[in-house]
């Protein structure tokens, strides 16, 4: 199982949240970049997501992507 890691410290945006993962996983250009987007490429994939909040997006957003993508999550 593949493992990606998601630090937030280094994001300062959900758009560049959305451009770390389409680089990450490989997606193409069709990938909407919003959470049901990361919906589907999440349930369709058998990566190990872990997410490491902080930085200086809404904390909310953040704890909703880490629900999203499965937990591992580290403060």
């Amino acid at each position: 199982m593949e493992k990606l890691t998601v630090d937030f410290n280094n994001l300062e945006t959900l758009d560049q949240f959305h451009e770390f993962i389409k680089k990450n996983l490989n997606l193409s250009s069709e990938y909407g970049g919003n959470l049901e987007a990361l919906h589907d490429v999440v349930v369709n994939s058998n990566i190990k997501f872990e997410v490491i909040k902080g930085g200086p997006i809404l904390m909310e957003m953040q704890e909703i992507i880490a629900d999203l993508l499965g937990h591992n999550i580290k403060n």
